[in-house]
C-alpha cells in the first residue's frame, strides 16, 4: 500500500569537509604522519561541498599521500596550499561557564611552532601518543564504570539539535556545557567486554571519546564565526562577512584545553582567481 500520510523528513551528513590539516603531499605538522580522504583537509572545499569535489580529495590526494610516503619521485605540485606561517591565532573566548575540560593525555603538537613555520618532533610525538594509548586502552579494560553508550547518545542528540545546519547563539552555548558534561561521565566508562581482539565495544568506547573531542571542535568553532557561509547558518548573523571570515577554522588540544587558528582561503590559482559565491536553494 501507498502511504499519504506526511513523512518526517530531516538533514543527514553525508561527507566530512574538514578533517587534519595537510600540505599538497597529504602530510601533516608531523612529519611522517599522512592524511587523506575525509579525514583530511587540502582545501579542496569550500565552506560547501559540491558533488565530484570528493574525488580529487580521495584520488589525487590519496595518491600523492602514498606516493610521498613511499619516497616516490612526483611532479611539483600546480597549486597552493597555503604556508603555515599564516596562521592567525584566536582566543577561546567562552560566554559560558564550561567547567573543566578534561586532559586526555599530553599535548600532542605545539600549535605556535607549527604557525610559525616550525614542526614538531615526530618520534616523541608518536612515542608518547602510542604510550597514551595503550595506558588509555589498559584503564578502559581494567576498570568498572557506566557503558559508553549513554554519553554517546546524549552528544548525538546534543549535536542533532543544537549544532545542526541552523544555528543560534543560544544553542550552541548549551551544546558546549553538554559536551563538557559529556565529558566529565566519560571518565567513569569502562569496556563490558574484556577481549583484546575483534572488540567492538572497545573500539565504539574509543571513537566516543574522538566523538567528544569533534563535537566541541565544531561547536566551538560555529559559536566563533558570526557570519552566514555555506553550510553554516547563524539565527543572528544571516550576512556573509567575506572581510572578517573568508578563512578556515582550525583547532587543536593543548593540555585539554582547545585552541582556535585561522588561515585565510586561497582563492588566486594558476589560471583564475576565484571569486566567493553565494550557493542558494
Amino acid at each position: 500500500t501507498v502511504s499519504t500520510k506526511p513523512m518526517p523528513v530531516k538533514p543527514g551528513q553525508h561527507y566530512a569537509m574538514g578533517g587534519l590539516e595537510t600540505d599538497e603531499n597529504g602530510e601533516t605538522c608531523v612529519g611522517g604522519l599522512y592524511a587523506a580522504g575525509e579525514c583530511a583537509c587540502a582545501s579542496v572545499h569550500g565552506s560547501n561541498r559540491l558533488g565530484g569535489n570528493a574525488l580529487p580529495e580521495l584520488i589525487v590526494f590519496g595518491k600523492r599521500a602514498g606516493y610521498h610516503a613511499a619516497g616516490k619521485e612526483m611532479e611539483p605540485a600546480e597549486i597552493e596550499t597555503g604556508q603555515r606561517g599564516e596562521f592567525e591565532r584566536a582566543t577561546v573566548d567562552s560566554p559560558v561557564e564550561l567547567g573543566e575540560p578534561g586532559s586526555f593525555g599530553d599535548a600532542v603538537a605545539d600549535g605556535g611552532a607549527v604557525a610559525a613555520g616550525g614542526s614538531v618532533d615526530s618520534d616523541s610525538v608518536v612515542d608518547r601518543t602510542v604510550e597514551a594509548a595503550r595506558r588509555r586502552i589498559d584503564d578502559l579494560l581494567n576498570s568498572e564504570g557506566t557503558h559508553h553508550s549513554a554519553v554517546r547518545s546524549d552528544v548525538q542528540t546534543t549535536m542533532t539539535e543544537k549544532v545542526n545546519v541552523f544555528r543560534e547563539e543560544d544553542g550552541l552555548k548549551d551544546a558546549l556545557r553538554e559536551i563538557r558534561q559529556a565529558r566529565e561521565r566519560y571518565q567513569d566508562v569502562a569496556v563490558s567486554d574484556p577481549s583484546q581482539t575483534f572488540n567492538t565495544d572497545l573500539l565504539q568506547t574509543i571513537e566516543t571519546r574522538n566523538l567528544l573531542d569533534l563535537a566541541e571542535a565544531i561547536t566551538v568553532g560555529a559559536l566563533a564565526r558570526d557570519e552566514f557561509r555555506g553550510a553554516h547558518w547563524r539565527a543572528e548573523h544571516q550576512e556573509r562577512k567575506d572581510d572578517e571570515w573568508l578563512k578556515h577554522t582550525l583547532l587543536s588540544w593543548n593540555d585539554g584545553s582547545p585552541e582556535l587558528w585561522y588561515r585565510p582561503v586561497i582563492l588566486e590559482g594558476e589560471e583564475k582567481t576565484y571569486e566567493p559565491k553565494t550557493r542558494s536553494y
